[in-house]
């Protein structure tokens, strides 16, 4: 039952919360799943302007916040401590849709929480681009970090689920990531994208 648990956590279908920890999409440390752990369904996600010093002005000081400030204050307006998963995606969706943007010098991004003290954010200069359009109501979506195991056993999956969304708008949106706090050697990223492109033009490291 252990072992079900910490899988449907790490693929970001089931949030657990036990203490201080909190935690989703990623692999559930040993000791965090007992007797005293609550599963709850994920958190929904933040629309962009609740990451703006208007909406949480403690996180904000003279225009300019770090990530760890974004989490606590996020955290606080939900009453609940918020797995790192949940903020990284609203801080992601907030930087595309340019209501805020990294500080020159401010950190490397994206981090794991324990860098988030050390990236800065500050509001870009002119009005930001408006919120992006909402999920249409119909519109049901599974998201979840794979590995390439994960991929793969996705893969044998896909004939069935076409099968059960026959009649049903299916489609799957594919993220690549590569790297994090140290960039990736040059010559992996070449021959990554050279795979990629078999898959699609579009697929592109960059």
């Amino acid at each position: 039952v252990d072992a079900a648990v910490s899988q449907t956590v790490e693929q970001g279908l089931v949030w657990l919360i036990n203490g201080p920890a909190s935690i989703l999409k990623e692999a559930v440390p040993a000791g965090v799943l007992t007797a005293s752990a609550v599963l709850r369904a994920p958190p929904e996600r933040f629309a962009v302007d609740e990451l703006t010093a208007s909406s949480i002005p403690d996180a904000w000081k003279e225009g300019e916040t770090n990530a760890l400030a974004i989490a606590t204050a996020l955290s606080a307006k939900r009453g609940v401590t918020l797995p790192w998963s949940t903020v990284q995606a609203a801080i992601e969706d907030a930087i595309r849709s340019r209501w805020i943007e990294i500080k020159d010098g401010g950190g490397s991004w994206p981090c794991d929480l324990a860098g988030a003290r050390h990236v800065f954010f500050r509001i870009p200069s002119g009005k930001p681009d408006p919120a992006p359009p909402s999920k249409p109501s119909g519109l049901l979506t599974a998201e979840a970090v794979l590995e390439a195991s994960g991929i793969q056993d996705l893969a044998e999956q896909v004939p069935d689920i076409a099968k059960a969304a026959v009649g049903n708008n299916l489609r799957f949106n594919v993220r690549v990531e590569l790297g994090g706090e140290i960039a990736p050697d040059p010559d992996s990223v070449e021959k990554i994208n050279e795979l990629l492109s078999e898959v699609s033009d579009k697929l592109k490291l960059a």
